[in-house]
Protein backbone atom coordinates (compact mmCIF):
# COMPACT_ATOMS: atom_id res chain seq x y z
CA UNK A 1 0.00 0.00 0.00
CA UNK A 2 2.84 2.11 0.94
CA UNK A 3 4.22 1.91 -2.82
CA UNK A 4 0.92 2.95 -4.51
CA UNK A 5 0.74 5.71 -2.23
CA UNK A 6 4.59 7.15 -3.24
CA UNK A 7 3.75 6.33 -6.33
CA UNK A 8 0.75 8.43 -6.79
CA UNK A 9 1.62 11.31 -4.72
CA UNK A 10 5.27 11.26 -7.16
CA UNK A 11 3.23 11.18 -10.28
CA UNK A 12 1.06 14.04 -8.93
CA UNK A 13 3.96 16.20 -7.75
CA UNK A 14 5.65 15.37 -11.02
CA UNK A 15 2.81 16.41 -13.47
CA UNK A 16 2.25 19.67 -10.97
CA UNK A 17 5.99 20.73 -12.02
CA UNK A 18 5.24 19.53 -15.51
CA UNK A 19 2.54 21.81 -15.78
CA UNK A 20 3.78 24.82 -13.92
CA UNK A 21 7.14 24.74 -16.59
CA UNK A 22 4.57 24.65 -19.51
CA UNK A 23 2.67 27.70 -18.08
CA UNK A 24 5.55 29.59 -17.36
CA UNK A 25 6.85 28.78 -20.88
CA UNK A 26 3.42 29.25 -22.63
CA UNK A 27 3.50 33.01 -20.76
CA UNK A 28 6.96 33.64 -20.92
CA UNK A 29 7.73 32.78 -24.48
CA UNK A 30 4.88 34.79 -25.86
CA UNK A 31 3.25 31.81 -27.29
CA UNK A 32 -0.05 33.08 -26.20
CA UNK A 33 0.35 36.31 -28.53
CA UNK A 34 -0.31 33.99 -32.01
CA UNK A 35 -0.91 36.14 -34.58
CA UNK A 36 -3.04 33.64 -36.76
CA UNK A 37 -5.09 31.77 -33.70
CA UNK A 38 -7.53 32.81 -31.10
CA UNK A 39 -6.34 32.81 -26.92
CA UNK A 40 -8.99 30.36 -26.74
CA UNK A 41 -7.28 28.29 -29.26
CA UNK A 42 -4.43 27.95 -28.15
CA UNK A 43 -5.29 27.47 -24.78
CA UNK A 44 -6.86 24.24 -26.00
CA UNK A 45 -4.14 22.89 -27.76
CA UNK A 46 -1.71 23.49 -25.10
CA UNK A 47 -3.55 21.94 -22.92
CA UNK A 48 -3.95 19.03 -24.80
CA UNK A 49 -0.50 18.78 -25.55
CA UNK A 50 0.41 18.34 -21.83
CA UNK A 51 -2.38 16.17 -20.95
CA UNK A 52 -1.26 14.05 -23.65
CA UNK A 53 2.16 14.15 -22.85
CA UNK A 54 2.15 14.37 -18.75
CA UNK A 55 -0.31 12.15 -18.15
CA UNK A 56 1.84 9.07 -19.56
CA UNK A 57 5.24 10.25 -17.93
CA UNK A 58 3.80 11.25 -14.76
CA UNK A 59 2.85 7.95 -14.60
CA UNK A 60 6.05 6.05 -15.32
CA UNK A 61 7.72 8.92 -13.09
CA UNK A 62 5.91 7.31 -10.27
CA UNK A 63 6.52 3.75 -11.06
CA UNK A 64 9.85 4.21 -11.75
CA UNK A 65 10.64 6.10 -8.56
CA UNK A 66 8.08 4.74 -5.56
CA UNK A 67 9.34 1.02 -5.55
CA UNK A 68 12.83 2.10 -4.66
CA UNK A 69 13.45 1.94 -1.13
CA UNK A 70 15.82 4.91 -1.56
CA UNK A 71 13.13 6.58 -2.16
CA UNK A 72 10.40 6.09 0.43
CA UNK A 73 13.06 7.00 2.62
CA UNK A 74 13.73 10.09 1.98
CA UNK A 75 11.52 12.83 3.78
CA UNK A 76 8.53 14.22 1.98
CA UNK A 77 9.48 17.56 1.62
CA UNK A 78 12.93 16.51 -0.52
CA UNK A 79 10.46 13.48 -2.44
CA UNK A 80 7.97 16.61 -3.63
CA UNK A 81 10.72 18.81 -4.60
CA UNK A 82 12.38 16.19 -6.94
CA UNK A 83 9.47 15.28 -8.18
CA UNK A 84 8.64 19.02 -9.18
CA UNK A 85 12.12 19.48 -10.36
CA UNK A 86 11.73 16.37 -12.61
CA UNK A 87 8.40 17.08 -14.21
CA UNK A 88 9.47 20.40 -14.96
CA UNK A 89 12.47 19.02 -16.69
CA UNK A 90 10.83 16.71 -18.57
CA UNK A 91 9.17 19.76 -19.37
CA UNK A 92 12.41 21.33 -20.97
CA UNK A 93 13.26 18.18 -23.22
CA UNK A 94 9.99 17.82 -24.75
CA UNK A 95 10.92 21.55 -25.51
CA UNK A 96 13.52 20.66 -26.87
CA UNK A 97 12.51 17.23 -28.34
CA UNK A 98 15.13 15.16 -26.50
CA UNK A 99 12.41 13.36 -24.58
CA UNK A 100 11.59 11.23 -27.26
CA UNK A 101 14.82 10.41 -28.39
CA UNK A 102 15.36 7.27 -26.67
CA UNK A 103 12.09 5.88 -27.09
CA UNK A 104 13.06 6.52 -30.96
CA UNK A 105 15.90 4.54 -30.51
CA UNK A 106 14.57 1.25 -28.71
CA UNK A 107 11.08 1.34 -30.63
CA UNK A 108 12.05 2.64 -33.64
CA UNK A 109 8.77 1.83 -35.74
CA UNK A 110 5.82 2.46 -35.13
CA UNK A 111 3.66 -0.37 -34.33
CA UNK A 112 0.66 1.51 -33.09
CA UNK A 113 -0.59 2.35 -29.80
CA UNK A 114 1.25 0.45 -27.54
CA UNK A 115 4.47 1.33 -29.28
CA UNK A 116 3.27 5.27 -28.52
CA UNK A 117 2.57 5.02 -25.41
CA UNK A 118 5.41 3.13 -24.65
CA UNK A 119 7.69 6.42 -26.21
CA UNK A 120 5.40 8.67 -24.22
CA UNK A 121 6.11 6.65 -20.63
CA UNK A 122 9.59 6.70 -21.30
CA UNK A 123 10.79 9.90 -20.50
CA UNK A 124 9.21 10.08 -17.50
CA UNK A 125 10.67 6.46 -16.33
CA UNK A 126 14.23 7.63 -17.34
CA UNK A 127 13.78 11.10 -15.39
CA UNK A 128 12.78 9.08 -12.37
CA UNK A 129 15.79 6.75 -12.65
CA UNK A 130 17.69 9.75 -12.82
CA UNK A 131 16.21 11.60 -9.88
CA UNK A 132 16.74 8.08 -7.87
CA UNK A 133 20.39 8.58 -8.09
CA UNK A 134 20.13 11.77 -6.59
CA UNK A 135 18.05 10.52 -3.87
CA UNK A 136 20.98 8.21 -3.94
CA UNK A 137 23.03 10.50 -3.48
CA UNK A 138 21.17 13.36 -0.67
CA UNK A 139 20.80 10.43 1.27
CA UNK A 140 21.67 10.41 4.68
CA UNK A 141 24.62 8.46 5.70
CA UNK A 142 25.51 6.93 8.88
CA UNK A 143 29.19 7.12 10.39
CA UNK A 144 30.45 5.43 12.73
Amino acid sequence: MAFLKSAAISAVLYAAGFAAAAVLLFTLAGVWRSSEETLRHNLLVAAYVLGFTAIPAAVGFGLSTAWAKTWRAQSPALRASLSLSAGALTQLLYLTGLALLPGNFLLPRAFGTVTLGLKLLLPGVLVGLLELGIARLLQPRVVS
